[in-house]
């Protein structure tokens, strides 16, 4: 089966009905799938259940009415099927932190929750649970040479500001030597919102740069996973996908001062592929 087909099918149906009721039974009778695997899949390819989806982005759509017409909170609950002013003011605060009435008067801007983006990737069994595939490897201590710059992860603008500054350290080292494989190391630096963003090189001993710093990455096991599109534009679909991948699996987080790093070789330009390691321990 082809799951990436199917759910693009079905996010494409819920967005067409968001103010009709949706249910599960409905889904999976319309598209063929049995029940059971219809819940399996959808979670496993959007990080949502049905119901989370469907409320995110009711919701979303209702509060971007709330904003640009004159229309009353009642009457835009009922277009999105809400039952009662209480529960879509109710279900509004749970989401946005803020009421419906107090979005209206101060026009505030909210970072919703848009039509999910369905990114290509193989999935696998495991543990009676559909999980993206990814493979157990060990790997030897990781000597590298880089810049670093820091990022929000919480932040869309602070996250597409490491475009420029990976693409400067491509240009400026990576092109000039000829280098086949590049690294991004992303680290927790111990701050609520600032994380560390580390791309570098392996180091070699006849490059020498006084610009560059250096990190020495550990020997330890990794969860391996790859991706085929534009990390800027998916992230937080990989993130969903690494985090619930690594407790069915039983895995956990090893924190040996990293979250995860990034690999792109020479011909990512050409196949758009990339691959995450993730320190785990069993």
């Amino acid at each position: 089966m082809n799951y990436i087909a199917l759910m693009n099918e079905v996010i494409d149906y819920i967005e067409e009905n968001l103010n009709t009721a949706i249910n599960i039974d409905e889904l999976a009778n319309r598209f063929c799938v049995s029940k059971y695997y219809f819940i399996r899949i959808f979670k496993a390819v959007t990080n949502y259940t049905v119901k989370e989806y469907v409320d995110k982005r009711r919701i979303t759509e209702a509060a971007k009415e709330l904003i640009k017409n004159k229309k009353n909170i009642i009457d835009i609950a009922f277009e999105f099927g809400y039952e009662s002013h209480e529960t879509f003011t109710r279900q509004f605060k749970r989401i946005f932190s803020i009421t419906p009435m107090e979005l209206k008067k101060k026009g505030a801007i909210i970072f919703g929750y848009e039509k999910i983006i369905i990114v290509e990737r193989d999935f696998k069994n495991l543990n009676k649970d559909l999980v993206v595939d990814f493979q157990v490897v060990h790997e030897k201590e990781l000597k590298l040479l880089g810049k670093m710059t820091q990022f929000d992860p919480s932040n869309e603008q602070s996250i597409a500001e490491l475009t420029p500054f990976v693409e400067s350290f491509v240009s400026d080292y990576i092109e000039k030597r000829n280098i086949c494989r590049m690294y991004n190391v992303v680290m927790n630096q111990n701050e609520i919102s600032q994380f560390g963003y580390f791309t570098a090189f392996k180091y070699q001993d006849n490059i020498q740069e006084v610009d560059l710093g250096e990190m020495v990455i550990q020997e330890t096991t990794y969860a391996v996973f790859k991706y085929r599109a534009d990390l800027g534009e998916i992230h937080r679909t990989v993130m969903n996908d690494i985090c619930r991948t690594i407790v069915i699996s039983d895995l956990s987080f090893n924190k040996i001062g990293i979250e995860f790093f990034l690999v792109f070789e020479e011909d990512y330009f050409e196949t758009n592929e990339y691959t995450i390691y993730v320190p785990v321990k069993k």
